[in-house]
């Protein structure tokens, strides 16, 4: 395995389910999706990007968890700080992690009504109004491998290295995720030396002209 990159980021807000578990009912590795988006967000649009995340969007996203059937699981969005000499040109990384694969969109009319509840704006007044705050860049699917500890609190930070697999190694990644690396970072979270740790796969992008396979 070759650790091609490495991010280091500040959380601004987060969210979680209010029935959310870490023990031992908390929701499988295998199960958990992370839909990760990136944007760019210019210095004269930091504060008020920044100060609509810990407003606006932790509230959109927390009703959004609060809808009957939802398998939003959390939320988060954070500051990046450092991504390495080859790429620089993301500021921002949102995080919306669901128990299962991501769900289709609301129907029209929920959407509407729940945009103007949380906002008093409509989706297109929303989305204009945010995207004169900030570009987006990208956005990526990754499933849990294993994971260990808790959340990651508003303030925190995290380490974030992206991972290419050698061919055919990714069952003993897997393999070693799960039965070597997880107990150590579980026995680390408990004595609070680390908040968390995960391992996570790519569903998109994916294949030979992936840049990575792992997220960790």
């Amino acid at each position: 395995m070759t650790n091609s990159s490495l991010l280091l980021t500040a959380a601004l807000a987060s969210a979680l389910a209010a029935n959310l578990s870490f023990g031992q009912d908390a929701v499988k590795a295998e199960d958990q999706y992370v839909v990760l988006s990136y944007f760019k967000v210019d210095q004269e649009n930091l504060a008020a990007f920044e100060e609509w995340s810990r407003t606006n969007s932790k509230k959109f996203f927390t009703e959004m968890m609060n809808q009957a059937g939802s398998n939003l699981w959390g939320w988060n969005v954070a500051r990046i700080l450092y991504r390495g000499p080859d790429d620089d040109a993301p500021t921002h990384v949102a995080a919306s992690i669901y128990n299962g694969p991501p769900p289709g969109t609301l129907e029209p009319a929920a959407l509407d009504a729940l945009y103007k509840k949380i906002t008093a704006m409509d989706p297109a007044e929303y989305r204009k109004r945010l995207n004169s705050l900030r570009e987006l860049l990208g956005t990526e699917l990754v499933r849990g491998i294993a994971w260990a500890g808790g959340s990651s609190p508003e303030g925190s930070y995290r380490v974030v290295t992206y991972s290419r697999l050698e061919p055919r190694r990714a069952a003993a990644h897997r393999e070693a995720a799960a039965s070597t690396w997880q107990p150590i970072y579980a026995a680390a979270a408990k004595e609070g030396k680390i908040l968390a740790w995960s391992s996570r796969s790519y569903v998109f992008p994916r294949g030979m002209d992936a840049p990575y396979d792992i997220l960790g």
